[in-house]
């Protein structure tokens, strides 16, 4: 793979950058395997192999854009229903997503009613199955289909989670509500836009060289290689 040619229209920090670019590819000349981590919003890193294959992109390439900085994967909004205590009342409602379900003794019954089902605990499984459209339709609740903006996921005692379906900021616009007694929402993820980048987009921050084949603002296709440590 050749190293990338500098210019005098480069200013003194981006020929600092491709001189840290080009030593990381003429080193990587040199191996047949390396190691690609993914930018993880946790803090824990997700390994891929052959970061070599990652390495071509850049051989036949012309046009590179190098950019410092550090590129964003996409991340979905995530909301948290807490009822702290109590059972839902009859009738009582929760919106999420753009839909609102509401619990139910008995089912009547009536597109979005979720059975209650005698304690708190159920009636929140039965709310997630009913935004998730699994459990058993017509027995646990009333809905047509899956919630076409959000899922449930991690679910206690008082508590369930849900995640915006499309990554980005178009989730932190949702505004749910509930009238359950001791029942309120909280975000406990703000969405965030991807960096939209292509094979000839390079970032580089003091710390990682970014790649991606390509991402747009719902996606999370950002890999980093570490560039302060030799392979």
């Amino acid at each position: 793979m050749n190293t990338i040619s500098k210019d005098s229209s480069m200013s003194p920090t981006i020929i600092a950058l491709v001189d840290q670019l080009n030593a990381i590819i003429t080193a990587a000349n040199n191996l047949t395997s390396e190691i690609v981590t993914t930018v993880d919003n946790t803090g824990t890193d997700s390994q891929i192999p052959s970061a070599k294959s990652v390495y071509t992109l850049f051989e036949n390439t012309t046009g590179i854009t190098i950019i410092s900085g550090t590129p964003a994967n996409a991340v979905a909004m995530a909301e948290t229903l807490t009822i702290t205590s109590g059972t839902p009342a009859d009738g009582s409602t929760v919106k999420v997503g753009g839909k609102t379900y509401t619990f139910k003794t008995t089912l009547t019954p009536t597109e979005g009613e979720v059975k209650i089902n005698g304690s708190l605990s159920a009636a929140l499984t039965n709310l997630k199955a009913a935004i998730n459209h699994t459990g058993t339709p017509g027995t646990d609740y009333s809905c047509s289909a899956a919630n076409a903006n959000v899922a449930a996921g991690t679910l206690t005692g008082t508590t369930l989670v849900c995640t915006w379906n499309v990554k980005g900021v178009i989730g932190n616009s949702d505004s749910p509500t509930t009238n359950v007694t001791n029942g309120s929402w909280a975000t406990t993820i703000t969405g965030v836009n991807g960096t939209v980048g292509s094979l000839t987009t390079i970032y580089l921050d003091t710390s990682y060289l970014y790649v991606t084949s390509g991402n747009t603002i719902s996606q999370s296709n950002w890999y980093r290689l570490a560039t302060s440590n030799s392979f």
